[in-house]
This record gives C-alpha cells, structure tokens and sequence, in this order.
C-alpha cells in the first residue's frame, strides 16, 4: 500500500446491492465504499455496526475501497521499575 495514501476509519450504516456498503467515517461525512480485491479474496463479510479502514477515492469523495476491518491497537504495557 501507499504510504502517501490517506487511510480513514468508517463505520459500516448500511449493506447496498452488489457488494457495496455506506459508510460513515469519523469526520461525519458519508460515502460508498467498494471492497478491495484483497478483501474480496478473502471471503471478508462485513455488517453495519462494523468498524472498517477505507480509503477514499482521490477523484470523488463520495466514494471509497475498503481495505479491511479496523482493529484497535492494543493499550501500552506499562514498563516494571
């Protein structure tokens, strides 16, 4: 993947016809995102309510790939003294 690349995280709202979903992302604004050709290989279902990474399309920001669900890293361990 592009480091240049803008990532953001979305939620899944609602399961559109032909493998399309809409999403809302955490700024607010809405958009329709397809599922990448990695994620369709791997047989990825996703549901609203699902948390997912998209990337939005750089010509029409009412649009996006997902690129596969969002995973919350894990908290920081704290070191022994």
């Amino acid at each position: 993947m592009n480091p240049d690349v803008a990532v953001v995280s979305a939620t899944i709202l609602a399961d559109l016809p032909q493998r399309l979903y809409r999403l809302k992302t955490e700024g607010g604004s809405q958009l329709v995102a397809g599922l990448s050709p990695e994620v369709q290989r791997l047989g990825t279902t996703f549901k609203p309510g699902d948390r997912v990474r998209v990337r939005p399309a750089a010509s029409d920001l009412g649009r996006g790939t997902i690129l596969g669900l969002f995973v919350e890293p894990p908290p920081p361990v704290p070191s022994a003294p």
